[in-house]
């Protein structure tokens, strides 16, 4: 599972600027919104321009003819750096592709036909997104020399014999007895951000493990107070993941 609580909570925050009334108490209080946090995601927003190897795009249509406050424009254009846009939702073709073009222009051709042939149509009254895209460098960089065929044990059980990165070095780590876990975070070269990676103990542990982190309200800050800087032999394979979740059952929760 991967997921981006930054793209979410940026969207939700943007959506939040034109809510009123129970939806914008219920986006307030979920995801702990003031005016105060406001103005620090500008200041975040802003920082990440200048991080090598990190894109970020926040992006709004609403349909052509369509008029926008100006305080909203104003907004969306000083916190999340972004206009309003108008689109002809009833040329949904032409726009779910120029949609995707943009997305993957953000995101260096690595996320291409994002929104599925009927996400977009004439009935449609807004579209926003938030776009991530980050290639950074380990500040502790594995040697290439050191990459092996070593056993992958997947979900099941079973293994499979991939490419393995390995290092020895100080990490900041964890051994969580009661996830029956061990976890680890590597920082990039900036040392601004970082990769915490949470892994079994037991090979057929991974599903069991990811329902104790969602149903004990595990977040990386939690796990992070767990760990000290300690000496950790890594053992890597080389990856590509992807994840996709429909928000619309947890959005119609009752947040009251």
């Amino acid at each position: 599972m991967v997921a981006s609580p930054l793209s979410v909570f940026t969207s939700l925050s943007m959506i939040s600027l034109a809510a009123k009334g129970l939806t914008l108490d219920q986006l307030q209080r979920t995801l702990r919104l003031s005016p105060e946090s406001l103005s620090t995601m500008s200041a975040m927003i802003a920082s990440f321009q200048d991080v090598e190897g990190f894109d970020m795009a926040n992006l709004m249509w609403v349909p052509r003819g369509v008029v926008i406050r100006r305080s909203f424009a104003d907004q969306m254009n000083d916190i999340f750096q972004t206009k309003v846009r108008e689109a002809d939702f009833r040329r949904s073709d032409l726009v779910r592709s120029f949609i995707n073009r943009r997305i993957g222009d953000v995101t260096h051709g690595k996320i291409q036909d994002f929104l599925p042939p009927g996400a977009v149509g004439q009935d449609t009254k807004a579209m926003l997104a938030n776009v991530v895209y980050f290639k950074g460098a380990w500040l502790h960089a594995f040697d290439e020399s050191d990459t092996q065929e070593k056993p992958f044990f997947t979900g099941r059980g079973q293994s499979i014999d991939v490419p393995t990165m390995h290092q020895k070095n100080l990490f900041v780590g964890g051994i969580f007895q009661d996830l029956d876990a061990q976890a680890v975070f590597m920082p990039y070269a900036d040392n601004r951000f970082g990769l915490l990676m949470v892994l079994p103990n037991r090979y057929d542990g991974i599903d069991e493990l990811e329902a104790q982190l969602i149903g004990d309200a595990y977040t990386p800050t939690l796990l992070m107070r767990r760990m000290f800087h300690r000496d950790v032999d890594i053992s890597m394979p080389r990856f590509n993941i992807e994840y996709g979740s429909d928000l619309s059952p947890i959005l119609r929760r009752d947040w009251r």
